[in-house]
């Protein structure tokens, strides 16, 4: 059972520090006798095998604890973004059905309204019909509550990024997940020396595989509730964090930062680059200046890590591909019909390993994914070349059709982010009467910059073939993205639609 990588920790190496969260550090000991505290209670709530608890948290130590909690109860856990609105969270309980609800202040003040028969906890106060747990949560606890469940029991119900529709829930069970474990250690290259520092939310694919995988190794983690550049750089700094992580948004942040080179960041041994693409001006232009290299990566949800530049052999990096297949994954490249294609040719990926899910929630999304002998549609076009090595051309649900032409949101990205005053961007498709699609942008300037839109679309003119050029350019206070940092094409129409009025 996944409980085990803490429960092991705990008995090797219990005085060692696990993590550390706004100044506080916590062993593996205290960690897991707060987890048994909490998984007693559950169980003599009731909760068991067959189960789910939605644990609805911010990134803080009780989210780790209610994690590991519900997991030894043989449960599965729910994991949603804690800053959802009533309908989104909404939309996760009654997808999933928890019979416990494991939240916080700021949830249980937008749940008062949600009608469930499901036992409500709150770490913090009592409130709103929750149950106050705080002590429970505080308190410590020698005897092991671990309930033993099938290897392909539900563990874990992570939400998708929705970029296309409602967000579904993406079931793993026990022997996915270990598998995901396994493969991330390999894949970073982690060691018990190293100091894993960690801001994305805890509750994606990403956050639950690297802190079990931390445990594994008898890493210490410093957990943060959210990012903010200058505390990731001081700790950095102060801490001697070894391995790090970022995104487009992060790493043209720290390219722009004009005292960047006064951070000592000598420490880290990369920074993983994940969920975004990789613009590679931005990515030298950082190394340059900070001597910090970028670890590329890729995966999904629904089927794990499923490639990494190789962690032992930086001399073969590469910042245009997120890197090699690792071992157990198989991939396959197919057409439109579903045909494989000649190798070396743009293709859909679609991958088969332990790390894929058991399925979706609703069940019947399965078919737009799940395939017949274990394969997964990942949904992205890309290809291997001679050495192994992974491109990724783009999604292929996102290609803008223009004129017939296929059209990649994620080059026009790449292309927009090398212009001096633009901070973020987001590329979608607008109607056109002529061409049938063109593709559009949103904006984020950097502080004090004074350029307009004319003068930008003429920019990225320059630079694209004519079937590439921008309908038209707005300007926003942010890109919608997702947990793990992709865009959220899907919200932009309307972000642009309320601004026009």
């Amino acid at each position: 059972m996944l409980s085990r990588f803490l429960e092991e920790a705990a008995a090797e190496d219990g005085a060692k520090t696990a993590l550390t969260f706004e100044g506080r550090a916590y062993s593996y000991a205290e960690l897991e006798g707060r987890a048994n505290a909490v998984a007693s209670q559950l169980r003599e709530s009731g909760l068991g095998p067959g189960q789910r608890a939605a644990v609805i948290l911010t990134n803080r130590p009780e989210w780790i604890i209610a994690m590991q909690a519900v997991i030894k109860t043989g449960a599965a856990v729910v994991a949603p973004m804690a800053t959802g609105t009533l309908s989104e969270l909404t939309h996760v309980l009654d997808l999933t059905q928890p019979a416990v609800i494991i939240a916080e202040s700021m949830n249980t003040a937008v749940l008062a309204s949600y009608a469930t028969t499901a036992l409500r906890i709150t770490i913090d106060t009592a409130s709103d019909g929750f149950s106050s747990w705080t002590k429970v949560f505080a308190s410590s606890s020698d005897v092991k509550i671990q309930v033993e469940v099938p290897e392909d029991a539900e563990a874990f119900l992570l939400m998708s990024s929705g970029t296309t529709g409602l967000p579904k829930a993406v079931r793993h069970s026990h022997e996915s997940v270990e598998a995901m474990v396994h493969n991330w250690r390999w894949q970073a290259g982690m060691v018990s020396t190293d100091r894993v520092q960690f801001f994305f939310p805890a509750c994606t694919v990403f956050g639950m595989s690297t802190i079990l995988a931390a445990f594994g190794q008898r890493a210490e983690i410093s957990f943060f509730r959210r990012f903010n550049l200058e505390v990731m750089l001081n700790d950095v700094q102060d801490s001697k964090i070894t391995i790090g992580m970022a995104s487009a948004p992060i790493a043209v942040s720290m390219a722009s930062l004009p005292d960047l080179e006064k951070y000592d960041l000598s420490s880290l041994r990369y920074l993983v680059w994940g969920s975004t693409p990789i613009s590679k001006d931005v990515a030298e232009t950082v190394t340059a200046r900070s001597g910090v290299r970028w670890l590329h990566a890729y995966g999904m949800t629904e089927a794990g890590s499923l490639a990494t530049n190789p962690v032992s052999e930086p001399e073969r990096w590469r910042l245009d591909s997120p890197g090699v297949i690792p071992p157990g994954t198989e991939t396959r490249f197919l057409d439109e019909d579903l045909k494989d294609v000649p190798a070396g040719t743009p293709g859909e990926l679609v991958v088969r390993s332990g790390q894929t899910m058991l399925g979706y929630l609703p069940p019947e999304a399965d078919a737009d994914v799940l395939m017949a002998d274990g394969w997964v549609r990942t949904g992205d076009i890309g290809f291997l070349n001679d050495d192994g090595f992974l491109f990724l051309v783009d999604r292929a649900k996102e290609l803008i059709k223009v004129s017939g032409f296929s059209v990649s949101p994620v080059e026009i990205e790449k292309t927009l982010f090398a212009h001096p005053d633009i901070d973020d961007c987001g590329v979608y498709r607008v109607s056109d009467p002529k061409s049938g699609e063109r593709a559009a942008a949103v904006i984020v300037l950097r502080p004090g910059a004074d350029v307009d839109e004319q003068v930008l679309l003429d920019w990225a003119a320059e630079r694209m073939s004519s079937y590439k050029r921008l309908a038209r350019i707005t300007f926003v206070d942010a890109i919608p993205r997702n947990p793990a940092g992709k865009v959220l094409r899907r919200k932009i129409p309307e972000m642009v639609e309320a601004l026009a009025h």
